[in-house]
């Protein structure tokens, strides 16, 4: 008896010890204008001097493990900003472009990583149509 729980609780060192580590990768735009911002196809309105998620992931490996930001999934490869309420102006800043967001890693191999993908949208991104 004593030799089996001896052996369970081997096994479940191995087990837990052998998992791959839990990783978060986050987009978020955040807006720095007088305006509020419609984030497409998503269908996010980002209020001005305020900040929202645009694509989360959780899980073991995903985006963003090589060191840069990435298109998640889906119709995020066609993300753009478009001043809301305000047809006459235009967002020049374009989402789609990955130079336009910045990468920012916490973490390790062993605990995993949170990995984050920052576009800022500001005043002077916004000019007339």
């Amino acid at each position: 008896m004593k030799a089996k729980i001896s052996l369970i609780v081997i096994l479940l060192i191995i087990l837990f010890s052998s998992c791959d580590p839990h990783n978060e990768y986050r987009m978020l735009v955040k807006n720095e204008t007088n305006y509020s911002i419609n984030i497409n196809p998503q269908g996010i309105i980002v209020n001005p001097n305020s900040q929202a998620i645009v694509y989360e992931y959780f899980g073991m490996g995903g985006p963003g493990s090589n060191g840069y930001c990435e298109i998640g999934p889906g119709n995020i490869g066609n993300i753009e900003a478009e001043v809301q309420t305000h047809p006459e102006l235009v967002v020049r800043k374009k989402l789609s472009s990955m130079d336009n967001w910045v990468y920012t890693k916490q973490g390790n191999s062993r605990k995993g990583y949170r990995v984050q993908c920052m576009a800022v949208i500001n005043n002077s991104d916004i000019i007339p149509k």
